[in-house]
């Protein structure tokens, strides 16, 4: 199947903590990566379905607060601990941070984000490997969207369901990506067990990410779909399609 170019990594930093590490190398400037990082209508062509930033004392993202929202769910706020533009961006946020470094090489740019403090409590653990999945999931969504939708509008659709049944029972049941989004599909990168991202050809290849997170005995189900282009006209499909596809699983 196809793949980002490079698969993520992870690793212990501290024996008290756990981290994530992912690398991806991204078919656009250094300047364009960090606008998709960075600025809240390029963030929701690839990540959360609303993003705005809120300055900092002296008037600039610095120091101030990036609310990034999925969905229905209430926004939060994530603390601007780096603003280094073109290069660097540090948030903080519940005692853990994310970083995006940022580096040009010839024709394309390589992204490296490191998403630190995860407790090593056991107890933490489906915590962990769900926010590895998710990573690599919407890295595999920026780089197709650099690749094949850059400069488009979007209009993002994320819609969430928490199943009452473990995940080892529903993953299999999204495996499929055409008969989860009940309309044909073209796999774009299955990043993880439980993750997967298409392109849909009557949604003018726009990209649709699903997501099956097992917390417990139970699953959180995410359909996020990234409509470009005519798919633009297409949302209550995708909000439809969710919920039928939540009542089958469930």
């Amino acid at each position: 199947m196809p793949t980002p170019p490079q698969l993520p990594r992870r690793r212990n930093i501290k024996l008290n903590t756990r981290t994530h590490e992912l690398q991806i190398s991204l078919p656009a400037s250094a300047n364009e990566v960090w606008e998709a990082v960075s600025t809240p209508s390029e963030i929701v062509k690839w990540f959360t379905s609303g993003a705005r930033i809120e300055p900092g004392p002296d008037g600039t993202p610095s120091q101030g607060k990036l609310w990034l929202a999925w969905g229905d769910s209430p926004e939060g706020a994530h603390h601007i601990l780096v603003w280094e533009p073109g290069k660097r961006l540090v948030l903080g946020y519940g005692g853990q941070t994310v970083e995006f470094s940022i580096e040009a090489a010839g024709g394309t740019t390589t992204l490296h984000l490191v998403h630190s403090g995860f407790s090593a409590d056991a107890k933490f653990d489906d915590e962990y490997e769900a926010t590895f999945g998710g990573w690599s999931t919407y890295l595999a969504v920026l780089n197709y969207v650099l690749k094949n939708k850059r400069g488009q509008d979007v209009v993002n659709v994320t819609v969430t369901s928490t199943v009452e049944r473990p995940g080892h029972e529903v993953k299999p049941l999204m495996a499929d990506g055409s008969q989860a989004l009940g309309m044909p599909v073209n796999v774009v990168s299955r990043p993880k067990d439980g993750y997967l991202v298409v392109s849909v050809p009557a949604l003018d290849d726009s990209p649709v990410a699903l997501f099956c997170e097992a917390f417990g005995g139970k699953s959180c189900v995410t359909v996020s779909a990234y409509l470009f282009g005519d798919g633009r006209n297409h949302a209550e499909t995708i909000r439809e399609r969710a919920r039928v596809l939540f009542a089958e699983i469930k």
